[in-house]
């Protein structure tokens, strides 16, 4: 198999990282650094003791084997614990890089042995990032799925904290009374603060679990009002009418860019398909545009083109908010 047709496959697999990605995703990161920039400031005074983070890791790490706690403590393995733990899953970050690295053995092997090292090394390479992808999506999923209780979830406690209730036990109120994934982190956050983590050490945790924005803005908010003072459940009710008008603004965004996403997939997605019906229709084709030396660099350059066209619709259809 020529060099050109595995740079063609090399690239071709580089966009489908970046269609996974995704055009309909609305890019909130200046919102999200602000938010959290402000609450690094209210957190610059030392913590109450030692920080949940690392009593939970602690833990976590003493009920390991002596082998598991050593590959557990590897550089990265924090990480990627970490973003396991972002998607709801209990699993050791080594289980899950270990699984990435067998599933690529068990497809290189036979690519390795029918179509030679070339294709063996690509696949063996190409393979590993897609549970990591899978991953990433089931996060993206859950981040969502919290942020869209999140605004019903600041009612209850409001509810809680004018009903008399403390603000540790309107976590655990939450905590009963609403589905997954927010029952879950909150049920968390009480257990924190019931085992006497102070309450900022306990917010650090979540909004470690749960990185989004305005999850940021509700424990910036509770972190000042304790600080401060004043009426928290008037807050929270202000915070979650906030959160509903962002909701429904990005929706409305999300349907004004409707049509450029759907613009970009049908421009990125054409030739590939074009390519698939000649495929189909005429087989000695491609064959002819492929072996040629000629036709290998056109099909690299239309693939950078391809390439450069999705990012620059992708930078246009993405609005901050």
């Amino acid at each position: 198999m020529s060099l050109n047709l595995i740079i063609a496959l090399v690239l071709v697999f580089a966009m489908v990282l970046l269609l996974v990605n995704g055009f309909s995703h609305i890019d909130s990161s200046e919102a999200q650094k602000a938010l959290r920039t402000r609450l690094a400031a209210v957190r610059k005074q030392s913590f109450e003791g030692r920080s949940g983070d690392s009593l939970i890791r602690e833990k976590y790490l003493r009920e390991l084997s002596p082998l598991e706690r050593r590959l557990e403590e590897l550089p990265g393995m924090v990480r990627v614990t970490r973003l396991l733990e972002q998607t709801g899953r209990n699993e050791p970050g080594y289980r899950f890089l270990a699984r990435a690295l067998l599933l690529a053995f068990f497809f290189s092997l036979p690519s390795l042995l029918i179509f030679g090292f070339a294709i063996g090394l690509l696949v063996f390479v190409a393979v590993p990032p897609l549970p990591l992808l899978r991953v990433l999506a089931q996060r993206r999923e859950r981040i969502k799925k919290f942020e869209e209780q999140l605004p019903d979830a600041l009612d209850l406690m409001s509810r809680a904290l004018r009903a008399g209730m403390p603000l540790m036990d309107s976590f655990r109120f939450v905590a009963e009374e609403m589905p997954a994934p927010i029952s879950d982190e909150f049920r968390t956050t009480w257990s924190h603060l019931n085992y006497g983590i102070s309450p900022k050490a306990s917010f650090e945790d979540l909004t470690q679990r749960i990185p989004c924005t305005s999850l940021s803005a509700m424990t910036t908010a509770v972190l000042i009002q304790r600080e401060t003072g004043g009426n928290l459940a008037e807050i929270l009710d202000k915070i979650s009418a906030v959160l509903r008008g962002r909701f429904r603004f990005q929706r409305k965004l999300k349907t004004l860019t409707a049509e450029g996403r759907m613009s970009a997939w049908i421009l990125i997605l054409l030739p590939f398909v074009l390519s698939g019906v000649i495929a189909l229709t005429s087989p000695s084709y491609l064959p002819m545009l492929l072996n040629d030396p000629l036709g290998g660099r056109l099909v690299l350059a239309s693939l950078v083109s391809i390439g450069i066209g999705a990012l620059w619709i992708r930078s246009i259809i993405r609005v901050p908010v």
